[in-house]
């Protein structure tokens, strides 16, 4: 369950200031919304992106440009760099 923290409190190990995002299994978020700790989180969790294959894609020509492997980290623009620079 998604929810937002409406007071400062501590859950599972972490110090939550209220507006910070967090997420409780149903039963505690239950808990924590009836004593008005925290309210559930409306708003959809964000999608991924599109680009997930472009990124697998351009990952396949770095390594075969290169051949090492790219850092997992680098995003679509990165790797383009890369392999221009390559």
């Amino acid at each position: 369950m998604d929810l937002i923290a409406a007071k400062p409190m501590r859950y599972k190990t972490r110090r939550l200031m209220p507006g910070d995002a967090f997420q409780a299994d149903d039963r505690m978020g239950r808990i924590l919304v009836k004593a008005k700790r925290a309210r559930v989180d409306a708003a959809p969790a964000p999608a991924m992106p599109a680009a997930s294959d472009d990124l697998a894609a351009l990952r396949a020509q770095y390594q075969a440009k290169t051949g090492k492997r790219p850092f997992n980290g680098w995003d679509a623009v990165t790797l383009r760099q890369k392999i221009a620079a390559a």
